[in-house]
């Protein structure tokens, strides 16, 4: 292990106090339902970015970069909290969801809660650059989110749509975690520039891997239930590829699935052979890897730092993940 590697694991630590510093509460219901959420551990994808950014700026600030490192991993988790109640999903990181084990009602404000805690540790290590970012960043996440429940069972949806869905969902939450550890670093524009292309394209390549595992993904290895996104008639990049493509009984099963008002788990297992047979997953896959080389053409532009193999690593794990 390498002396910047070992530095990260050592901020990330530091980062997971902080985060339980700042969820600590004397009630006991809220304070049951953060411990909750945080011994689900996760990758700590976003505070690891925001990390490994800040070694590309003139100055390091130690407290702050781990300060806006646990604030965008409470944001993000307060995403999932209420994405797993949008989705009704029964099961998050191996365990029953909030809902599932409280009720939607402590979920929702589970969430609102860790948005508040968030704000808190920004207003107070961030300044107005990093608000006006974030700002921007949950607006644009609470547009995607909508727009993805008005394409549900919807078989017209075009490629565009969903690029530029799942920018709004994922893509710019993750640019905006490796720019804000650049702002924190004082770091100089064209290297918070490159730091939030290799973001935005980093977080393309997860959330259409992020797509494909719902349909061909290992339930266990995961740790949450698969054909999610079928079974709320909603088309990703693979069936959007069969339906602009194939034609026959191919298109018409998948349109059909779609516009069934229930999805079986049946219905399910043969919609995903169809998209195996045709080629449709690897096309997806394909375009994850074409995000990726975009993520990696943007690393080009900054210095030879232990930093940027780092960042050249999560690129790599992105694409081949299964979970």
């Amino acid at each position: 292990m390498t002396g910047t590697e070992t530095s990260l694991e050592a901020e990330l630590a530091e980062v997971e106090q902080i985060l339980h510093k700042a969820v600590d509460c004397d009630d006991p219901l809220v304070g049951e339902v953060s411990r909750y959420l945080l011994r689900a551990g996760g990758k700590r994808l976003r505070p690891r970015l925001l990390l490994l950014a800040a070694w590309f700026g003139r100055r390091r600030p130690k407290r702050r970069t781990l300060h806006l490192a646990a604030a965008v991993e409470l944001l993000h988790m307060a995403t999932l909290l209420h994405d797993d109640v949008v989705d009704e999903s029964p099961q998050r990181r191996g365990r029953p969801t909030v809902q599932v084990r409280w009720d939607t009602r402590t979920a929702v404000l589970g969430g609102d809660y860790l948005v508040a805690a968030a704000f808190e540790l920004l207003a107070a290590w961030g300044g107005a650059e990093a608000w006006r970012g974030v700002a921007t960043v949950i607006r644009a996440m609470a547009e995607g989110e909508m727009q993805e429940q008005a394409c549900c069972g919807r078989a017209d949806v075009t490629e565009q749509d969903y690029f530029e869905r799942i920018e709004k969902k994922t893509a710019l939450f993750i640019a905006e975690c490796c720019r804000l550890g650049a702002v924190a670093a004082a770091a100089d524009a064209g290297a918070q520039d490159a730091l939030r292309r290799y973001g935005y394209h980093l977080g393309m390549a997860y959330q259409v891997i992020d797509d494909v595992l719902d349909l061909v993904g290992d339930r266990l290895a995961m740790g949450k239930p698969t054909g999610v996104d079928l079974g709320r008639r909603l088309a990703t990049l693979p069936l959007i590829h069969c339906l602009r493509v194939h034609g026959g009984d191919a298109q018409r099963r998948v349109r059909e699935v779609l516009a069934n008002a229930t999805v079986a788990d049946a219905e399910v297992a043969q919609v995903v052979a169809i998209l195996q047979d045709l080629g449709c997953i690897d096309y997806a896959l394909e375009a994850a890897r074409h995000f990726a080389a975009g993520a990696r053409a943007a690393l080009r532009a900054l210095p030879d730092l232990p930093a940027r193999a780092g960042l050249e690593e999560i690129v790599g794990y992105v694409v081949t993940r299964d979970r």
